[in-house]
């Protein structure tokens, strides 16, 4: 069987959807299945499988309709068997062309990522996040138009899938394949000594919630003194971020560590905290935390999608607290009362839901029986 995914990034430490295509295709290939990936960017230096054939785009600036239009021809040339497209990358494909079986990703809901922009105050701090308003927009409607004609697509959630129906009504064969983690090899949590210690790992991007993060950092930092915070990550808001608290990161208060570009980093990020905050959807991320035997508060707002990961799953281990309310006052003193919310921690459980669900070679096994169904029917 001859793959082609089709995305606009991959590499390890460049943004969760760029690694979770990575590993797929990592995990698809274990299977003896032929696969290559058509990118837009392509993060060399992080590529360490030399088995996978990557193709990278000639275009110099991205433009949606004009890597689709690229991709249609690339994939004119070749003998693929399924197109497995991460976001509506070959919507001109698959609306001009529909010769070749595809599969839509859809990686989150764009209808809600457009939301969650506008109503973040830094979304208005440059002409740069603007765009990405605006791109969120756009690739919502051209997910609805793919998705109208699609008939085989995954969704990355229940959440996903539950909005995805709700836009274009019944699909023909709609999957959910949650996105997966590599699993440390045994947990490490355990309470620290004098600092409770919350980390944050994301790109500092609107969509990640950082707005509502900083403003509930404020009231924590002064309210309890024995609080610490690790923030890691880069992107458009670092520095605007960094600068707001000045202060306290030199106090020692605030650690920015910056992009975990190993897994090393990533290792001293996990065993340098207690808990997990996360102040918008549930990324890639909060599954890592949950391996590592992290609990994860989790402050869901109204407008944000869930992104690869059922949160039902974790509700009932004692890991996992998720508020809906949005007020930081309230948030903060759910923060000072962690040790009591948390105290029937089960980790082992959650390791065992991690395992039948979220590896990879569990959604390398399911996407390869997707594909089969796909092949099957035609």
């Amino acid at each position: 069987m001859k793959v082609l995914i089709a995305t606009n990034s991959i590499g390890l430490y460049q943004g969760g959807h760029g690694r979770n295509i990575y590993h797929l295709a990592q995990a698809l290939k274990k299977l003896d299945i032929d696969v290559s990936i058509f990118s837009f960017l392509v993060h060399i230096d992080e590529i360490l499988d030399k088995n996978i054939k990557i193709y990278r785009s000639s275009l110099r600036k991205y433009s949606l309709p004009a890597f689709s239009k690229e991709l249609s021809g690339f994939i004119e040339k070749r003998n693929f068997d399924i197109i497995h497209s991460n976001g509506a990358v070959n919507y001109y494909y698959f609306k001009h062309k529909n010769k070749i079986p595809t599969v839509f990703h859809a990686r989150s809901h764009n209808l809600s990522n457009f939301k969650a922009l506008l109503f973040d105050r830094n979304t208005y701090t440059s002409l740069r996040l603007v765009k990405n308003l605006f791109g969120a927009c756009l690739e919502y409607y051209y997910d609805r138009n793919y998705l109208t004609r699609a008939s085989n697509i995954i969704a990355n959630c229940a959440d996903v899938k539950n909005r995805i129906v709700n836009d274009v009504g019944s699909c023909n064969r709609i999957e959910i394949i949650h996105n997966a983690i590599n699993l440390p090899q045994e947990s490490i949590y355990i309470y620290k000594d004098k600092y409770l210690n919350f980390g944050y790992l994301a790109n500092f991007y609107p969509i990640k919630g950082w707005d509502y993060l900083t403003k509930i950092m404020k009231f924590s930092l002064k309210e309890n003194m024995n609080i610490k915070f690790f923030l890691a990550g880069d992107g458009p808001l670092f520095k605007t971020i960094q600068n707001e608290f000045y202060n306290e990161i030199k106090n020692n208060r605030i650690n920015f560590l910056g992009r975990l570009d190993s897994q090393e980093k990533k290792d001293k990020f996990f065993k340098s905290i207690d808990c997990f905050v996360c102040p918008a959807h549930a990324p890639t991320t909060v599954t890592e935390a949950l391996s590592y035997g992290i609990p994860v508060l989790h402050f869901k707002r109204w407008f944000d999608c869930a992104d690869g990961m059922d949160v039902d799953d974790f509700l009932n281990t004692g890991c996992y607290f998720q508020s809906n309310d949005l007020s930081p006052v309230n948030a903060v003193k759910i923060i000072n009362n962690v040790s009591t919310i948390f105290q029937s921690f089960d980790a082992n459980r959650v390791r065992k839901i991690i395992e039948e669900k979220y590896t990879w070679s569990n959604t390398g096994f399911k996407t390869l029986n997707f594909y089969k169904e796909i092949l099957d029917e035609k």
